[in-house]
């Protein structure tokens, strides 16, 4: 920037040559023919004179350029410094404006004063008083057991009991899956879904056997009489299904024992025979046992027993477990339930 302006205002002093002098030296030769100025005379020449101040007009010409320049220069630093200024404060209130609204926007949908807060708020300010009404009217806390979320509140549904139970219905499948498919000719995949299904089935038998036992055994139950034939008929149930199960087995010993396909012996059981319905029913029940069966089935009548007797113990576990999970008083359970579901909700 100096530059340009010196070479604006002092281009005949920054461009100034020897060539230049020439006339100098001229006036300065005729000027010693002609003795001027007087050899006396000390001071400068009215030409010297005019020399020098044309180069202070020159230096006067140039400082005042520079200030000017200088000038200018701190006017657009400064308006740049107000305009970024200006552009950050304006950016930043619209920033707290944002944010701002936002805020009131999260409070409005999701924040206690939100519609959606008070809801849940109230719901679980209902469902609290209800279990506390409940409570209050029992005298003690709801006896479940096994009731824990395994993950917390992201899977509320899978807790201890209802592991336990998958587990009971995946045990069951090897032990009805050979079955299955050697009596009903199944393909491999479709005997082990069959299999998975009367799992299913018998932790179903199970998880409702143990709630009517305990809702039984409460002694202010009104409907305990609904409770007690519940019972019955889904101990009955079991029971069917877990003899089928063993004939079923027991078809499979002796296809192994005489070698016949399945449709054969199908056949040859289906023949028609003269005996009485209940002797044949006493008949089977007695078969049960191993000791009773013919003696060519040797061991195999002891492996089909003792895998009766695990069906049994599969049932009767699941059946102790859900004892423990409810709650003899129905109405405490589903109080205590309505306000872990509603304080899941909330959180």
């Amino acid at each position: 920037m100096d530059v340009s302006i010196a070479n604006e205002t002092l281009t005949e002093y920054i461009q100034f040559s020897e060539r230049d002098t020439l006339a100098d030296v001229q006036r300065g030769e005729e000027d010693g023919r002609r003795e001027f100025p007087p050899s006396h005379q000390t001071g400068f020449s009215p030409h010297e004179l005019g020399r020098i101040n044309e180069a202070r007009a020159a230096l006067n010409r140039y400082t005042l350029r520079l200030r000017e320049a200088f000038d200018h220069i701190d006017e657009e630093m400064t308006s740049l410094t107000v305009e970024r200024e200006t552009e950050y404060v304006s950016r930043k209130d619209a920033l707290v404006d944002q944010k701002n609204s936002a805020l009131v926007h999260l409070k409005q949908t999701r924040g206690p004063t939100s519609v959606q807060w008070r809801s849940v708020a109230s719901k679980v300010a209902e469902a609290v008083r209800g279990y506390q009404e409940q409570e209050f009217r029992t005298g003690r806390p709801p006896r479940v057991a096994f009731a824990n979320p395994l993950f917390g509140h992201r899977l509320p549904w899978l807790t201890v009991y209802t592991a336990i139970l998958s587990g009971l219905a995946i045990l069951e499948m090897p032990i009805n899956q050979v079955a299955v498919r050697m009596v009903l000719e199944f393909s491999e995949l479709v005997s082990y879904v069959v299999a998975l299904f009367i799992g299913v089935t018998f932790v179903m038998f199970a998880h409702f056997l143990g709630i009517q036992i305990n809702r039984a055994s409460y002694r202010h139950s009104q409907r305990r009489a609904m409770n007690v034939v519940a019972s019955v008929i889904i101990l009955l149930l079991a029971m069917i299904l877990i003899f089928v199960l063993y004939k079923m087995r027991g078809q499979v010993v002796e296809l192994n024992a005489t070698g016949l396909s399945a449709n054969a012996f199908r056949t040859q059981a289906a023949a028609p025979q003269s005996v009485n319905w209940l002797s044949g029913l006493w008949q089977s029940l007695l078969d049960i046992l191993p000791w009773a069966g013919p003696a060519q089935l040797g061991t195999a009548k002891y492996a089909q027993f003792g895998l009766l007797l695990l069906n049994v113990m599969v049932f009767g576990t699941g059946t102790l477990f859900s004892i423990g999970r409810h709650d003899p008083d129905q109405d405490l359970e589903r109080g205590w339930e309505g306000r872990q579901a509603a304080e899941r909700e909330r959180n």
